[in-house]
Formats: C-alpha cells, structure tokens, sequence
C-alpha cells in the first residue's frame, strides 16, 4: 500500500482544514483550532469501529492519516468535501484545480 503523498497532506491541512474552520466559524460561531477540525474530521471520516459482540454496541476509534494510503486519502477528502457542501453549501475546490474568489 502507498501510504498518502505529501501533496494530499498539504492539500488536506492547507485547503481542507482551512475551508471547514472557515464553515464552521461562519455557520456555528465557533472557531475551532486547526487541531480540532482535524480530530473531527478523524473522528466522523476517518475511524475504524469496534463491536461488542455481547450488547452489539459499536465505538468509532479515529485513525490517523498517516496510516491511510493514497485511495484512503482519497476517500476521506471526498467525505469532507460532501459534508462540507451538504452541511455548509460550500464547495472544497479540487486539488490543482483554479479558483476565483467574488469578493
């Protein structure tokens, strides 16, 4: 497996995380620390889960990005951008991709 390039971690930490503290800022009042967007997005997008095999309860644990490889990374970054436009109707450009900003 090859583990997630640097191009998708800048990508995630410089336009990802970035873009989700502005939402969140904007639509919930709250400014979240770059490290707390980063843990949400763990923890909603990003997770293994475990189940009790007696009650039948199911945990989310977050797993790191760095053990995810380039399709998982993939992944996650296209979850995010849908919850980003589902929740905020806010588009995450695409890497590489132009933007124009209407100020």
């Amino acid at each position: 497996k090859k583990k997630r390039s640097n191009n998708q971690n800048r990508y995630y930490h410089g336009i990802i995380i970035p873009i989700l503290q502005n939402c969140i800022k904007e639509s919930w009042g709250e400014c979240w620390s770059r490290e707390k967007t980063h843990e949400f997005c763990k923890l909603q997008f990003n997770f293994i889960e475990r189940v009790n095999e007696s009650t039948g309860e199911i945990v989310r644990i977050p797993k790191s990005t760095t053990e995810n490889s380039t399709s998982d990374q993939e992944d996650l970054h296209f979850e995010i951008r849908n919850f980003v436009m589902e929740w905020f109707n806010t588009e995450i450009p695409l890497p590489n991709e132009d933007l124009t900003l209407n100020l």
